[in-house]
């Protein structure tokens, strides 16, 4: 068997009517408009998704608009946030330092990775809960502070457990990076007490 060229683009077309590249039809000797359709129907999936999207931000926007939104609230939770950050995260984040402390000196990888956990775990559980405080103007500052340390905590717990199980110099290393920011963060929030 001979093989068949499109004599418009040179591609086999084995012993098809049609160019499946140009569209060319052999039987009748003029091109198609196949390439057209390809186009059209690539660009339909595209175009399904773009309305979606529309579809879904008009939704977003109907509902912000029906939603009643108070116009200021008159109440702040400062003193219940205050009392939250210094009796329950300082106090366990406090313990957690410590022991991942005592462990490191002591070269003891196993309970170093445990408390690296436990670090992760809370600093996790306060970020979860940081953001139920509403707080006055004047006090968001120092909790905006107080969530990056956490953040930076919870980053060095992880890379902490890793570095402890893996008996990975670099991971460890990375933990006390971010001990070392979250330090800085916890530093910026005295500060900012301080000057209140």
């Amino acid at each position: 068997m001979k093989a068949k060229f499109c004599p418009v683009c040179g591609k086999d077309a084995g012993d098809a009517v049609f160019c499946s590249s140009c569209g060319y039809n052999f039987e009748t000797g003029k091109q198609q408009t196949v390439t057209q359709e390809k186009e059209k129907n690539s660009i339909l999936p595209m175009v399904l998704a773009i309305l979606l999207v529309v579809a879904l931000i008009a939704t977003a926007i109907f509902v912000l608009i029906i939603v009643e939104i108070p116009d200021v609230m008159d109440t702040y939770d400062d003193t219940e946030f205050l009392d939250w950050m210094t009796y329950t995260v300082n106090e366990n984040l406090m313990t957690d330092f410590t022991m991942i402390g005592t462990y490191a000196d002591s070269y003891d990888l196993d309970n170093l990775a445990k408390w690296s956990q436990k670090l992760e775990d809370h600093s996790s559980l306060y970020l979860s809960q940081i953001d139920n405080f509403h707080v006055s103007p004047k006090m968001q500052k120092v909790k905006d502070e107080t969530k990056l340390a956490l953040e930076d905590c919870e980053m060095a717990g992880y890379y902490g457990k890793l570095g402890a199980e893996n008996i990975s110099p670099d991971e460890l290393d990375i933990a006390v990076l971010y001990m070392n920011d979250a330090v800085i963060h916890i530093n910026t929030v005295t500060e900012y007490l301080n000057d209140m």
